[in-house]
């Protein structure tokens, strides 16, 4: 009697998973498959949602201003933290990270969701916090083997075109509005006991209004483009604001050629050209007078021209924030970053 009960029973469980199966009923939600990494949360048809977590140094701007400065609309820009759910990345100022980490997202990451890395700062002036491993999904930096490059771009025009000079009235000059002028201020030190300098800046207590700023520099045949570091890559506005103006730029950074991977070599003189401050001095002062020389140095403008940038402080930062909303709209892939120290803070694989 007890075995034909077990058969009864087992017949009846087999013909109820039948049936089941037959009527398509769904099994319990936690017995689903977790989502695919590659695949949004949200509509690939709709634009993807760009959380930004810090405003970089509280600065704000209107995220349509993307749109209307750029073209650029492959996403929605929103400060608004009640949609970090469904944000498909979320934009990490390293500045404002506290060393604790406790002001970052607290709950569990989305797994379709991207942290964006953003700094803009060269390892000597980047705080080193413990406990970043496996956090961020996507670099954005100066580096030009971030995910994200922010940098001097150069951009070509559509047909060629005639580059006027603007009128020059003093010779070398220095805009700097950097607290700490680092390495810079040595070489400029030696420099100015051959050649006459004209500086300018907040950093020499001369600020310049925002509009008068490319016209100062455009009144000088040459600037002191200087970085306070000297790292690879990190090649910053002090070059891009001559480029833009029309004056030569007179470099200290890294070597010649990481400087020609980004702008035509002709277009600017190193430091290193030379054997000493002195030697720079005396060629400045030689192509003063051979214009024929000196205007060979801006043949690139006929074909190529940089962007101006936005000299508004709290625009400081737009540009950079709608190239990461344009990676993230076009490449809606998912990875992971290890160690975004060792990354950062080593040695780049390009270099030989």
């Amino acid at each position: 009697m007890l075995q034909k009960g077990c058969i009864a029973l087992l017949f009846a469980a087999g013909f109820t998973i039948l049936v089941s199966m037959y009527l398509g009923i769904r099994q319990p939600t936690h017995c689903r498959l977790p989502p695919q990494r590659q695949q949004p949360y949200t509509d690939p048809t709709k634009l993807p949602l760009l959380l930004l977590w810090f405003w970089p140094e509280n600065l704000k701007f209107d995220p349509r201003e993307c749109q209307t400065e750029f073209g650029i609309n492959e996403c929605s820009v929103t400060d608004d933290r009640s949609v970090y759910e469904n944000a498909e990345g979320v934009l990490i100022y390293h500045r404002a990270i506290r060393s604790d980490l406790a002001n970052l997202p607290p709950r569990e990451r989305p797994p379709f969701q991207k942290w964006i890395w953003f700094n803009v700062d060269p390892p000597t002036k980047t705080q080193n916090l413990t406990n970043l491993d496996n956090l961020f999904n996507l670099t954005m930096s100066y580096r030009k083997d971030a995910d994200i490059t922010v940098r001097v771009r150069v951009l070509s025009h559509k047909n060629p075109e005639e580059f006027v000079l603007p009128v020059k009235d003093k010779l070398v000059c220095w805009l700097s509005d950097e607290e700490d002028l680092g390495v810079a201020r040595d070489y400029y030190k030696e420099l100015q006991k051959h050649i006459k300098i004209n500086v300018f800046g907040k950093a020499f207590g001369k600020p310049i209004k925002p509009d008068i700023y490319y016209s100062t520099i455009a009144s000088c045949k040459f600037h002191l483009s200087f970085e306070n570091s000297i790292h690879p890559d990190y090649i910053t506005k002090t070059l891009h604001d001559p480029l833009v103006s029309g004056t030569i730029p007179v470099v200290l950074g890294p070597p010649r050629k990481n400087y020609e991977d980004f702008i035509p070599r002709d277009c600017f003189i190193h430091v290193n050209d030379f054997p000493d401050a002195k030697a720079l001095a005396e060629s400045l002062s030689h192509l003063d007078s051979d214009n024929s020389t000196y205007q060979n140095y801006f043949a690139w403008r006929k074909y190529l021209y940089v962007r101006p940038r936005q000299l508004k402080s709290e625009k400081q930062f737009l540009h950079d924030i709608c190239l990461a909303c344009q990676h993230l709209g076009r490449k809606r892939v998912y990875r992971r970053i290890h160690d975004v120290y060792k990354w950062f803070y080593g040695r780049p694989k390009w270099l030989p």
